[in-house]
C-alpha cells in the first residue's frame, strides 16, 4: 500500500493519459478496497489488460508488501498470481509483464499444463517456462523453488492445481484474473 498522495512512476506512460486507467491503477496499488475484488471492465480494445499489467508492475515495486494474509511477516517479497482462461491470454500476460521490466526467469514463471505442445509457446514466453532437461516436457518446479517466484502466470485450470503442489493458501499477495 502506498501513500495516497504519492506520485506513481508509471512504467507505461500511456496509462497517465487515460484517466480511468490511471484511477484503476491508483485504487489497486493504494489498496482502496483491500479485501474486495477490483473489476476492470469495458469493450474489447479499451486497455483492460494494459491496466492490469501496470497494476501488477506497480504492486511489485511497493515497499513493505511483506506479510502473509494472516498478517505475519515473511521474506520481504510481494507475490502475484496472474491468470487467464486460455493459454493465448496467459502467454500475453507473461509477454507483457516481461516487456514491462520483469527481469529474468528468477522473478517470473509461466506455468504450463503438461499436455500443452511446446510449439504453441512463443520465443518471448519460453524463457519463463520450465522444461524437463531430458524429456523436454513441461515441468512444475518443486515447492521450494515455486515459492521463490515473484510472479506466476498460468491458465485458470493450471493455477487451480497449485495447491496440489503444496502451495499454501495466502501465498500470493495479489491475484489477477484477466479476461474473467
Amino acid at each position: 500500500r502506498i501513500d495516497a498522495s504519492a506520485q506513481l512512476r508509471l512504467l507505461n506512460p500511456r496509462i497517465g493519459t487515460n484517466a480511468p486507467q490511471l484511477a484503476a491503477v491508483r485504487a489497486v496499488v493504494q489498496g482502496v478496497a483491500r479485501y474486495v475484488p477490483y473489476v476492470i471492465y469495458g469493450p474489447p480494445g479499451t486497455g483492460k489488460t494494459t491496466t492490469v499489467i501496470e497494476c501488477i508492475l506497480q504492486a511489485l515495486k511497493m515497499p513493505g508488501a511483506t506479510r502473509y494474509a494472516n498478517g505475519t511477516p515473511r521474506d520481504g517479497k510481494f507475490r502475484v498470481l496472474a491468470c487467464a482462461p486460455t493459454n493465448t491470454a496467459a502467454d500475453l500476460l507473461c509477454a507483457q509483464l516481461a516487456h514491462g521490466c520483469i527481469a529474468g526467469r528468477a522473478r517470473m514463471l509461466r506455468l504450463n499444463a503438461y499436455s500443452r505442445a511446446r510449439s504453441e509457446v512463443g520465443s518471448d514466453v519460453l524463457p519463463f517456462c520450465v522444461l524437463d532437461g531430458s524429456t523436454q516436457n513441461w515441468e512444475t518446479p518443486s515447492l521450494a523453488i515455486l515459492q521463490t517466484y515473484d510472479v506466476v502466470v498460468a491458465t485458470l485450470s493450471t493455477a487451480g492445481k497449485l495447491t496440489n503442489h503444496g502451495l499454501a493458501s495466502g501465498h500470493f499477495d495479489l491475484l489477477v484474473i484477466d479476461e474473467a
